[in-house]
């Protein structure tokens, strides 16, 4: 009988099949327990006893389980959306076949009630056991949960040939040396993104973590749209950690808030990213703020205004006092707006000065100051040095999240 010093097979129920293969000693079985062999099936087929087919019809016979050829090729891995990659690496069994009732898995132990329960559960769907051998179950499992597969398969589906290129310094390490693993794949995948997201205008983008996924979200029209899901071991390491290199952020740091910014060149755009960090319990939630200096330079006329509002509204600009006051939630096109506004009474003989937090983009002929309340450089001090600027138009925006106080706030 076996004992802690001569454990079970992980397919033990195969013993009773194989009693009778010439060569199988009681000896032999007892020297494999000893030297720690995981499955019976894999040992026997290495060693020569007997063939992986001679198993499979042995267990049709005997259990009507059907068996995989081990020159069985790809695995669908859009099949994972159904049974979780954190399942099939826990009980070893890869997903083949789906219909609206059930589910075939490529199992090394087929009669495992426990994982076919946990597929049933998870897929919702009947679950069909199929026997494969373990080595051949170990390379699907490669092959599909790869981080590098996977991601390239994600490319794949983006079906996105754009050119990204980051400007300016970058420290780049040799890739064995980055946390989490950031290598060629992912860096791709962050481009690929952030090129999609541009190609949909798209003002944000949002990467955050479930339990067992990372999902993308866009801020499209100012509303939220989720656009991809990625394996959590993708998304909540090499992902954020090559979007915290981009903006030049501390990768050590993950349980204080960062922001950081960074520039691209997309398909020859010059792009900007506002980068914000975020610790959560589930990892670094991380927001891009897409700057594209296209967006600074729309006319009035093309935001989409009814006719009489928009009159209504250049009359107003024209006038040579008084107070605009443009507000709406994040992505509304608050930012838009004003940029148009200014860009309508931007002339040679018209003195514009804008007080900013933070500058989004650049208007030529327009002098804009940037806010920085560490260095003493607050709205209220700017706007006083202001008024000595003679300024015929002055524009103030701040950003709609508020920023943490750089000191502690004094009591009254």
């Amino acid at each position: 009988m076996p004992t802690s010093a001569h454990p079970l097979f992980l397919d033990e129920w195969l013993l009773p099949l194989v009693r009778e293969v010439q060569g199988l000693t009681p000896e032999l079985v007892s020297e494999w327990r000893m030297q720690g062999r995981r499955y019976l099936s894999q040992t026997m087929v290495d060693h020569g006893l007997c063939t992986f087919e001679d198993l499979g019809k042995a267990i049709f016979k005997r259990y009507r389980i059907a068996y995989a050829s081990p020159e069985f090729g790809s695995v669908d891995r859009t099949l994972l959306d159904a049974i979780p990659e954190k399942l099939c690496r826990k009980y070893g069994l890869v997903p083949t076949e789906m219909s609206s009732e059930s589910v075939s898995v490529l199992m090394a132990n087929p009669v495992d009630p426990d994982a076919q329960d946990q597929v049933e559960w998870a897929s919702g769907r009947s679950a069909v056991p199929v026997f494969c051998l373990p080595s051949h179950l170990e390379r699907l499992l490669l092959q599909l949960l790869a981080p590098d597969a996977v991601v390239y398969d994600l490319l794949q589906r983006l079906e996105l040939n754009a050119d990204v290129e980051l400007l300016g310094a970058e420290t780049e390490e040799e890739p064995d040396a980055m946390p989490g693993q950031v290598r060629a794949p992912v860096i791709r995948l962050a481009n690929a993104i952030i090129a999609d997201a541009v190609k949909r205008r798209a003002s944000d983008i949002h990467v955050e973590h479930e339990e067992q996924a990372t999902v993308v979200r866009y801020r499209i029209d100012g509303l939220l749209r989720r656009m991809m899901v990625l394996p959590r071991y993708v998304g909540a390491g090499p992902l954020v950690s090559r979007i915290k290199i981009m903006a030049g952020l501390d990768l050590a740091e993950r349980r204080r808030p960062q922001d950081g910014r960074a520039k691209l060149k997309v398909d020859g755009t010059e792009i900007g990213l506002r980068v914000s960090t975020l610790p959560t319990r589930l990892g670094e939630k991380v927001v891009f703020r897409i700057l594209d200096e296209r967006v600074a330079q729309v006319p009035l006329d093309r935001l989409g205004f009814h006719g009489d509002v928009l009159r209504r509204l250049e009359a107003l600009i024209q006038k040579e006092e008084g107070i605009l006051l443009v507000t709406g939630p994040t992505g509304s096109g608050k930012t838009t707006t004003l940029y148009s506004v200014l860009n309508r009474r931007n002339a040679e003989d018209v003195n514009i000065v804008t007080v900013e937090d933070p500058v989004e983009y650049r208007l030529s002929g327009v002098n804009q100051v940037q806010v920085n309340e560490r260095q003493g450089l607050t709205f209220a001090q700017v706007l006083r040095s202001l008024l000595r600027q003679d300024p015929d138009v002055i524009m103030v925006e701040r950003s709609a999240t508020p920023r943490p106080p750089t000191s502690p706030a004094r009591r009254p």
